[in-house]
């Protein structure tokens, strides 16, 4: 199994697997659904990647909040 990461700033959303990197503008973004302990950002019709509250952390209601609006821009 390869480690993932990923990483949300500014300009949209980097993502790495092993030696493999790719970066998603925000306007690439299709949606942004929101669950009581979870965020699925989906990247098109059937794809997308899930943060948990878990994972999150503590302020993760403010950091849900802002990627819903930055999908939604």
């Amino acid at each position: 199994m390869k480690e993932l990461t990923l990483e949300l700033g500014e300009k949209g959303i980097s993502v790495e697997v092993g030696s493999e990197h790719d970066f998603m503008e925000w306007s690439r973004i299709k949606a942004g659904k929101r669950f009581p302990q979870m965020l699925i950002i989906f990247t098109d019709n059937t794809n997308g990647y899930i943060l948990t509250k878990r994972i999150v952390g503590k302020d993760y209601k403010q950091i849900f909040k802002d990627i819903l609006e930055r999908i939604k821009k």
